[in-house]
């Protein structure tokens, strides 16, 4: 009877030791850490947006594979927890070995498409951090507000945790000062799409933006002001005036002679009446 007991408690202790071995397997197997910029590049989606050939995407997909394969037989016997941590920094080192790989204007492009994606959550990064010079106390209120709305989005819809990024995303920029504002909008490419949506819009003459109503003078109906060499009424010089012609005296009576008066003939008187 008691040999019996021992050989059923020696199965229950094997049964649950093999539990025990295989258990973080299983549950590590379930993990897969974020590799950040590294799934951008890898993803085929996203090659109208990175501007990647189908080559150059086919060999982000294998590095993928290849840290993935890393991680697994690093961290594969840890802890969920354990592994979370660890994931932080094992994303760094694989989105630096993934921009190694590009040129400049192509990590600008491929930064900005993460930026967009994580959000200001980015601003918790080093090299972000850095960059815009978030301060100590700017940078545990926005660890608290990113804490607090990834637990409230595992209880929530889809539309409710949009919604909730949106509202956090406000609160995380009103903390950051105006300088840093502009910062963060050169980083994201913000202030280029403002530039675009102006551009976008025809720009009115000067003319039509101080009065729009007021039409320009038709120059056609204008008299334009002639040089005082074309005017008229001008004189000209003595030598082109027409020569006056001499005046005939014959004919004409001399106003100091006097015109005869003329004589009247009488005749006499006839005497014989």
């Amino acid at each position: 009877m008691i040999i019996r007991n021992s050989g059923s408690l020696l199965k229950s202790t094997l049964v649950l030791a093999a539990f025990l071995v295989s258990a973080p397997a299983n549950h590590a197997a379930e993990f897969t850490p974020n590799l950040g910029v590294l799934e951008i590049l890898a993803n085929p989606a996203t090659q109208s947006q990175t501007g990647l050939s189908p080559e150059l995407t086919a060999k982000f997909q294998d590095l993928k594979s290849q840290r993935l394969e890393v991680f697994h037989s690093l961290y594969g016997e840890n802890s969920k927890i354990e592994q979370e941590v660890v994931a932080q920094e094992f994303r760094r080192a694989s989105e630096q070995l993934a921009l190694s790989l590009l040129t400049v204007s192509q990590r600008t492009k491929v930064n900005r498409l993460q930026f967009n994606k994580d959000g200001l959550a980015s601003l918790l990064k080093p090299e972000v951090r850095t960059a815009i010079s978030i301060s100590d106390k700017q940078a545990a209120a926005i660890r608290t507000h990113v804490k607090h709305r990834d637990e409230l989005s595992a209880n929530t819809t889809a539309a409710e945790a949009a919604r909730l990024h949106i509202l956090t995303e406000r609160k995380l920029y009103a903390i950051l000062n105006e300088n840093q504002q502009q910062d963060w909008n050169r980083l994201t490419g913000l202030d280029e799409k403002y530039v675009a949506f102006l551009q976008d819009t025809p720009a009115a003459t000067p003319a039509e933006s101080e009065n729009p109503t007021e039409k320009p003078a038709d120059s056609g109906t204008e008299t334009p002001e002639k040089a005082p060499a074309d005017t008229p009424t001008a004189e000209k010089p003595a030598a082109d005036a027409p020569k006056e012609e001499p005046t005939d005296n014959s004919n004409e009576t001399p106003a100091n002679k006097k015109t005869p008066a003329a004589e009247t003939t009488e005749e006499p008187a006839d005497t014989d009446a």
